[in-house]
């Protein structure tokens, strides 16, 4: 599905709470039905590396959830060639990438993924996020270099469990600036999106350079919202360029 000849999407979504979603817990009911909205998106989506499900649950969520909860499955597949591409493309960025044949996905990768393509009948490949002195530049430009792959119909996914309390922030970089000027602001998030170093400290990030990627991979394309649910009073939304 990856020569499909039109350029696929890249998008950015909140996924909720551990696997709660999956589970059909009545408080993430309506991220169930957006993604149920939304899975035309992923008709181009192709990727990569082992499909063992990683269920990495933070200990607060722990006493909550049923056993079920260390028994979801998913039968997507994985795609070793498509991986090496992927290496190579980095490393020609000037980048040391790890092929890593035998990490598989942690929820952040298969809980959107589930709710998107049940059927797991796409494969799909995990990035991780870079962990440097310039984090925030690292993903935009890991973001352009996945991006390369859109024109050969993979969809790119960022996701993250929430974007609080940064929604109206994550709304206007994403549909209402385009190209640089886009980059731009993403690139200065720290400078003014709210209590960013209470909610996101310098280190502790790793939850929110997902959106940042998405934006590097965004190109020039007009961003839209795909929509938006409720959490606990919380405002989750999705993006789609």
């Amino acid at each position: 599905m990856g020569d499909s000849g039109k350029r696929a999407p890249a998008f950015f979504v909140s996924h909720g709470a551990g696997p709660f979603a999956v589970l059909g817990a009545e408080h993430q009911l309506p991220l169930v039905e957006l993604f149920k909205k939304t899975r035309w998106v992923l008709d181009g989506c192709n990727g990569v590396i082992l499909p063992e499900l990683y269920y990495d649950y933070i200990k607060e969520n722990e006493g909550e959830l049923p056993k079920e909860a260390w028994e979801i499955k998913y039968s997507a597949k994985g795609d070793p060639d498509l991986a090496k591409r992927i290496k190579e493309r980095f490393d020609d960025a000037g980048y040391v990438a790890v092929l890593d044949e035998k990490r598989g996905w942690d929820h952040g990768t298969w809980v959107p993924m589930i709710l998107l393509r049940t059927e797991g009948d796409l494969s799909c490949i995990q990035v991780s996020i870079p962990q440097t002195s310039n984090t925030t530049e690292d993903c935009i430009k890991y973001g352009r270099i996945l991006a390369s792959f859109r024109d050969e119909g993979y969809c790119i996914l960022g996701s993250v469990p929430n974007n609080r309390p940064f929604e109206d922030e994550l709304e206007g970089v994403a549909t209402q600036l385009k190209g640089q000027e886009r980059i731009n602001a993403a690139l200065h998030w720290r400078d003014t999106f709210p209590d960013h170093d209470v909610v996101q400290p310098v280190g502790k990030d790793e939850h929110f350079m997902p959106f940042i990627v998405s934006i590097g991979a965004a190109g020039a394309d007009q961003g839209k919202k795909l929509g938006e649910w409720d959490l606990f009073g919380t405002t989750m939304t999705s993006y789609v360029w």
